[in-house]
């Protein structure tokens, strides 16, 4: 298992590009930064250069930037995606989570059922197969309700994987938007073999110091008796990054 901690949050504004903070997570014992997609768009080419000279991850977050909706055409996407996953790639990324709940969330003047369609077909045609071709699977994250109008529960991204049905888009669970949508942590036994990533958070995305809260311990916990051996991150804002990572690895 590897072990990971999210910039995202943890950075001002959230969701940039910090040098210092990513060498402070490996510093602190993290396997790797699990940085924003969205944080390399205005990167320079010498950036990228500079950064994979040192640096890999096995995952990236945020695939798509708020401005950017799924349901307005599909070349925005595409040259977003053609730019965006070389970079990925570049850096050793293997998994990209599909949060970006403003890209997703669907439009008044769609029905949630046709909603639901055209994103299977842009996952399906789009998406996926321009990660396949950078070696990069997609893992749709289900987010809390507040965040986004379509698939909020693990069970719902779940079904999607299945209609989906490509080699390159699979699922991820954040126990932080399961305890915001209510979720029983016990449908992570059913859908483990789905599941090739997990992210941590306390409430207001808080880092763990003490303990973790019930909802969480659950979690990981259901992980660790079944099994789970795929990466794992902490979503949060800033704190003792190494005293958390102990504390998880005490469980999981």
């Amino acid at each position: 298992m590897r072990y990971g901690f999210c910039t995202g949050f943890a950075t001002t504004p959230i969701f940039t590009f910090d040098i210092p903070l990513i060498k402070d997570v490996i510093a602190s014992g993290y396997d790797y930064a699990e940085l924003p997609l969205i944080a390399l768009e205005s990167a320079e080419e010498s950036d990228i250069i500079s950064l994979s000279s040192w640096f890999t991850a096995p995952v990236m977050c945020n695939l798509f930037p708020g401005s950017l909706s799924l349901y307005s055409g599909r070349k925005p996407i595409i040259d977003y995606l053609s730019r965006m996953l070389p970079r990925a790639s570049r850096l050793g990324v293997k998994h990209i989570v599909f949060g970006s709940g403003k890209a997703r969330t669907y439009p008044g003047s769609l029905s949630c059922e046709e909603a639901y369609d055209m994103l299977v077909a842009l996952i399906r045609t789009i998406i996926a197969p321009m990660a396949e071709d950078n070696g990069i699977t997609i893992l749709i994250e289900p987010l809390s309700s507040g965040e986004c109008n379509i698939i909020n529960t693990v069970e719902e991204g779940s079904r999607l994987v299945t209609d989906v049905s490509h080699p390159a888009f699979s699922l991820m669970a954040d126990l932080l938007h399961m305890q915001n949508n209510g979720e029983n942590p016990a449908i992570l036994e059913e859908v483990l073999p789905l599941i090739k990533h997990v992210h941590i958070a306390e409430k207001d995305r808080a880092l763990p110091a003490d303990g973790f809260s019930d909802y969480t311990a659950s979690g990981l916990s259901i992980l660790e008796s079944m099994g789970y051996d795929g990466d794992i991150s902490y979503e949060t804002v800033d704190g003792d990054k190494q005293k958390a990572l102990e504390l998880m690895k005490s469980i999981i």
